[in-house]
């Protein structure tokens, strides 16, 4: 089946047998992620599945990391269904912005230029 991208399941099976699809061509439970991490995700759990033991790929927290000299940046946004606040605060030469839930609880966040030296720390805080 084809929506946009080849259809696949967790197991990035697609609905003819035998045949499975990962990567820029692969949407993926309804989601089409063509970045590093989540094509190293899908590639670990395939090989797994290949070799008999079905197992599902599990996307982790994915910054999207935009590398550019002039200014850097890292975004995580939060889920389109989570209702809360940004948090803008402009650093030395950057821009940090966090996304809380009504529970205060970090659910996203884009940083732009020096902020991006945050992303560590950001990302433990970060409750998906």
């Amino acid at each position: 089946d084809i929506n946009k991208w080849i259809v696949v399941n967790q197991h990035l099976k697609t609905n003819q047998k035998n045949i499975c699809a990962l990567g820029d061509c692969a949407e993926v439970t309804g989601l089409f992620l063509p970045y590093v991490i989540p094509l190293m995700n899908s590639a670990r759990a395939l090989a797994k599945t290949l070799a008999g033991i079905a197992t599902e790929v599990i996307y982790p927290v994915m910054p999207i990391v935009v590398k550019t000299p002039v200014s850097p940046i890292v975004t995580c946004p939060p889920n389109k269904t989570v209702a809360g606040r940004w948090d803008i605060e402009p650093t030395e030469s950057g821009i940090a912005a966090c996304f809380y839930d009504k529970h205060e609880k970090l659910k996203g966040f884009c940083l732009i230029g020096d902020a991006v030296s945050q992303k560590q720390s950001l990302m433990k805080l970060l409750e998906y």
